[in-house]
C-alpha cells in the first residue's frame, strides 16, 4: 500500500534488492538483486535512453519493490521532461509532470482517419447530382530526433 512504499522509498538510500527483490531459486549465474544500486540506476537510464521508452521504465518497475523504486527516480523522470519540453518547472513531481502533461509519444503510430463530403458532377438531365463520402487515413510517426514519417492512405 502507500504506507509500505512510503517506507521503502524513506529506506532507499540504504536499499539492498537481496531482500526486495530476491530470486525465485538458486541461480547459477549472478542475479540482478545482486548488483550495486548504481549499476541498476544506469540500467534504467539506458532503458529509458534518448528514445524516451518510459513505458519499458514502468514495466520494469512491476518486477519487484526494488526496482519500482528504482523506477520513480526523479532524476531519471526529470532527464525525461528535460528532453521533451527543455525549458520546464515541476509541479508535483516529475513523473508526474510527465504522465499528464501532453506530449508526443515515440513508440507508436498515430493514425487520423478524415472524411469530408464532395458534390460530384450534374446529370444531363440536371436533376440529379450526386455526392461522394471521401475517406483518407494519415499515418505519423514521430522519433526522438526530431524526423518524422507521414503516409497518406485514399480509400
Amino acid at each position: 500500500g502507500e504506507r509500505g512504499d512510503t517506507e521503502l522509498l524513506v529506506a532507499f538510500p540504504t536499499l539492498s534488492l537481496d531482500t526486495h527483490c530476491p530470486p525465485d531459486t538458486t541461480p547459477a549465474d549472478t542475479h540482478i538483486s545482486s548488483l550495486p544500486v548504481d549499476v541498476l540506476r544506469y540500467i534504467l537510464r539506458w532503458v529509458v535512453s534518448s528514445h524516451l521508452d518510459m513505458r519499458s521504465l514502468e514495466r520494469v518497475s512491476m518486477v519487484c519493490r526494488g526496482l519500482y523504486v528504482l523506477a520513480r527516480d526523479s532524476g531519471l523522470w526529470r532527464l525525461a521532461c528535460r528532453r521533451i519540453w527543455k525549458e520546464c518547472s515541476v509541479v508535483g513531481s516529475w513523473r508526474s509532470m510527465f504522465i499528464n502533461s501532453p506530449h508526443l509519444f515515440y513508440d507508436g503510430i498515430y493514425i487520423s482517419k478524415i472524411s469530408y463530403i464532395r458534390p460530384g458532377e450534374r446529370s444531363l438531365d440536371l436533376y440529379y447530382k450526386p455526392y461522394h463520402t471521401v475517406v483518407y487515413y494519415r499515418y505519423l510517426r514521430f522519433f526522438p530526433n526530431g524526423a518524422a514519417c507521414i503516409l497518406k492512405i485514399v480509400t
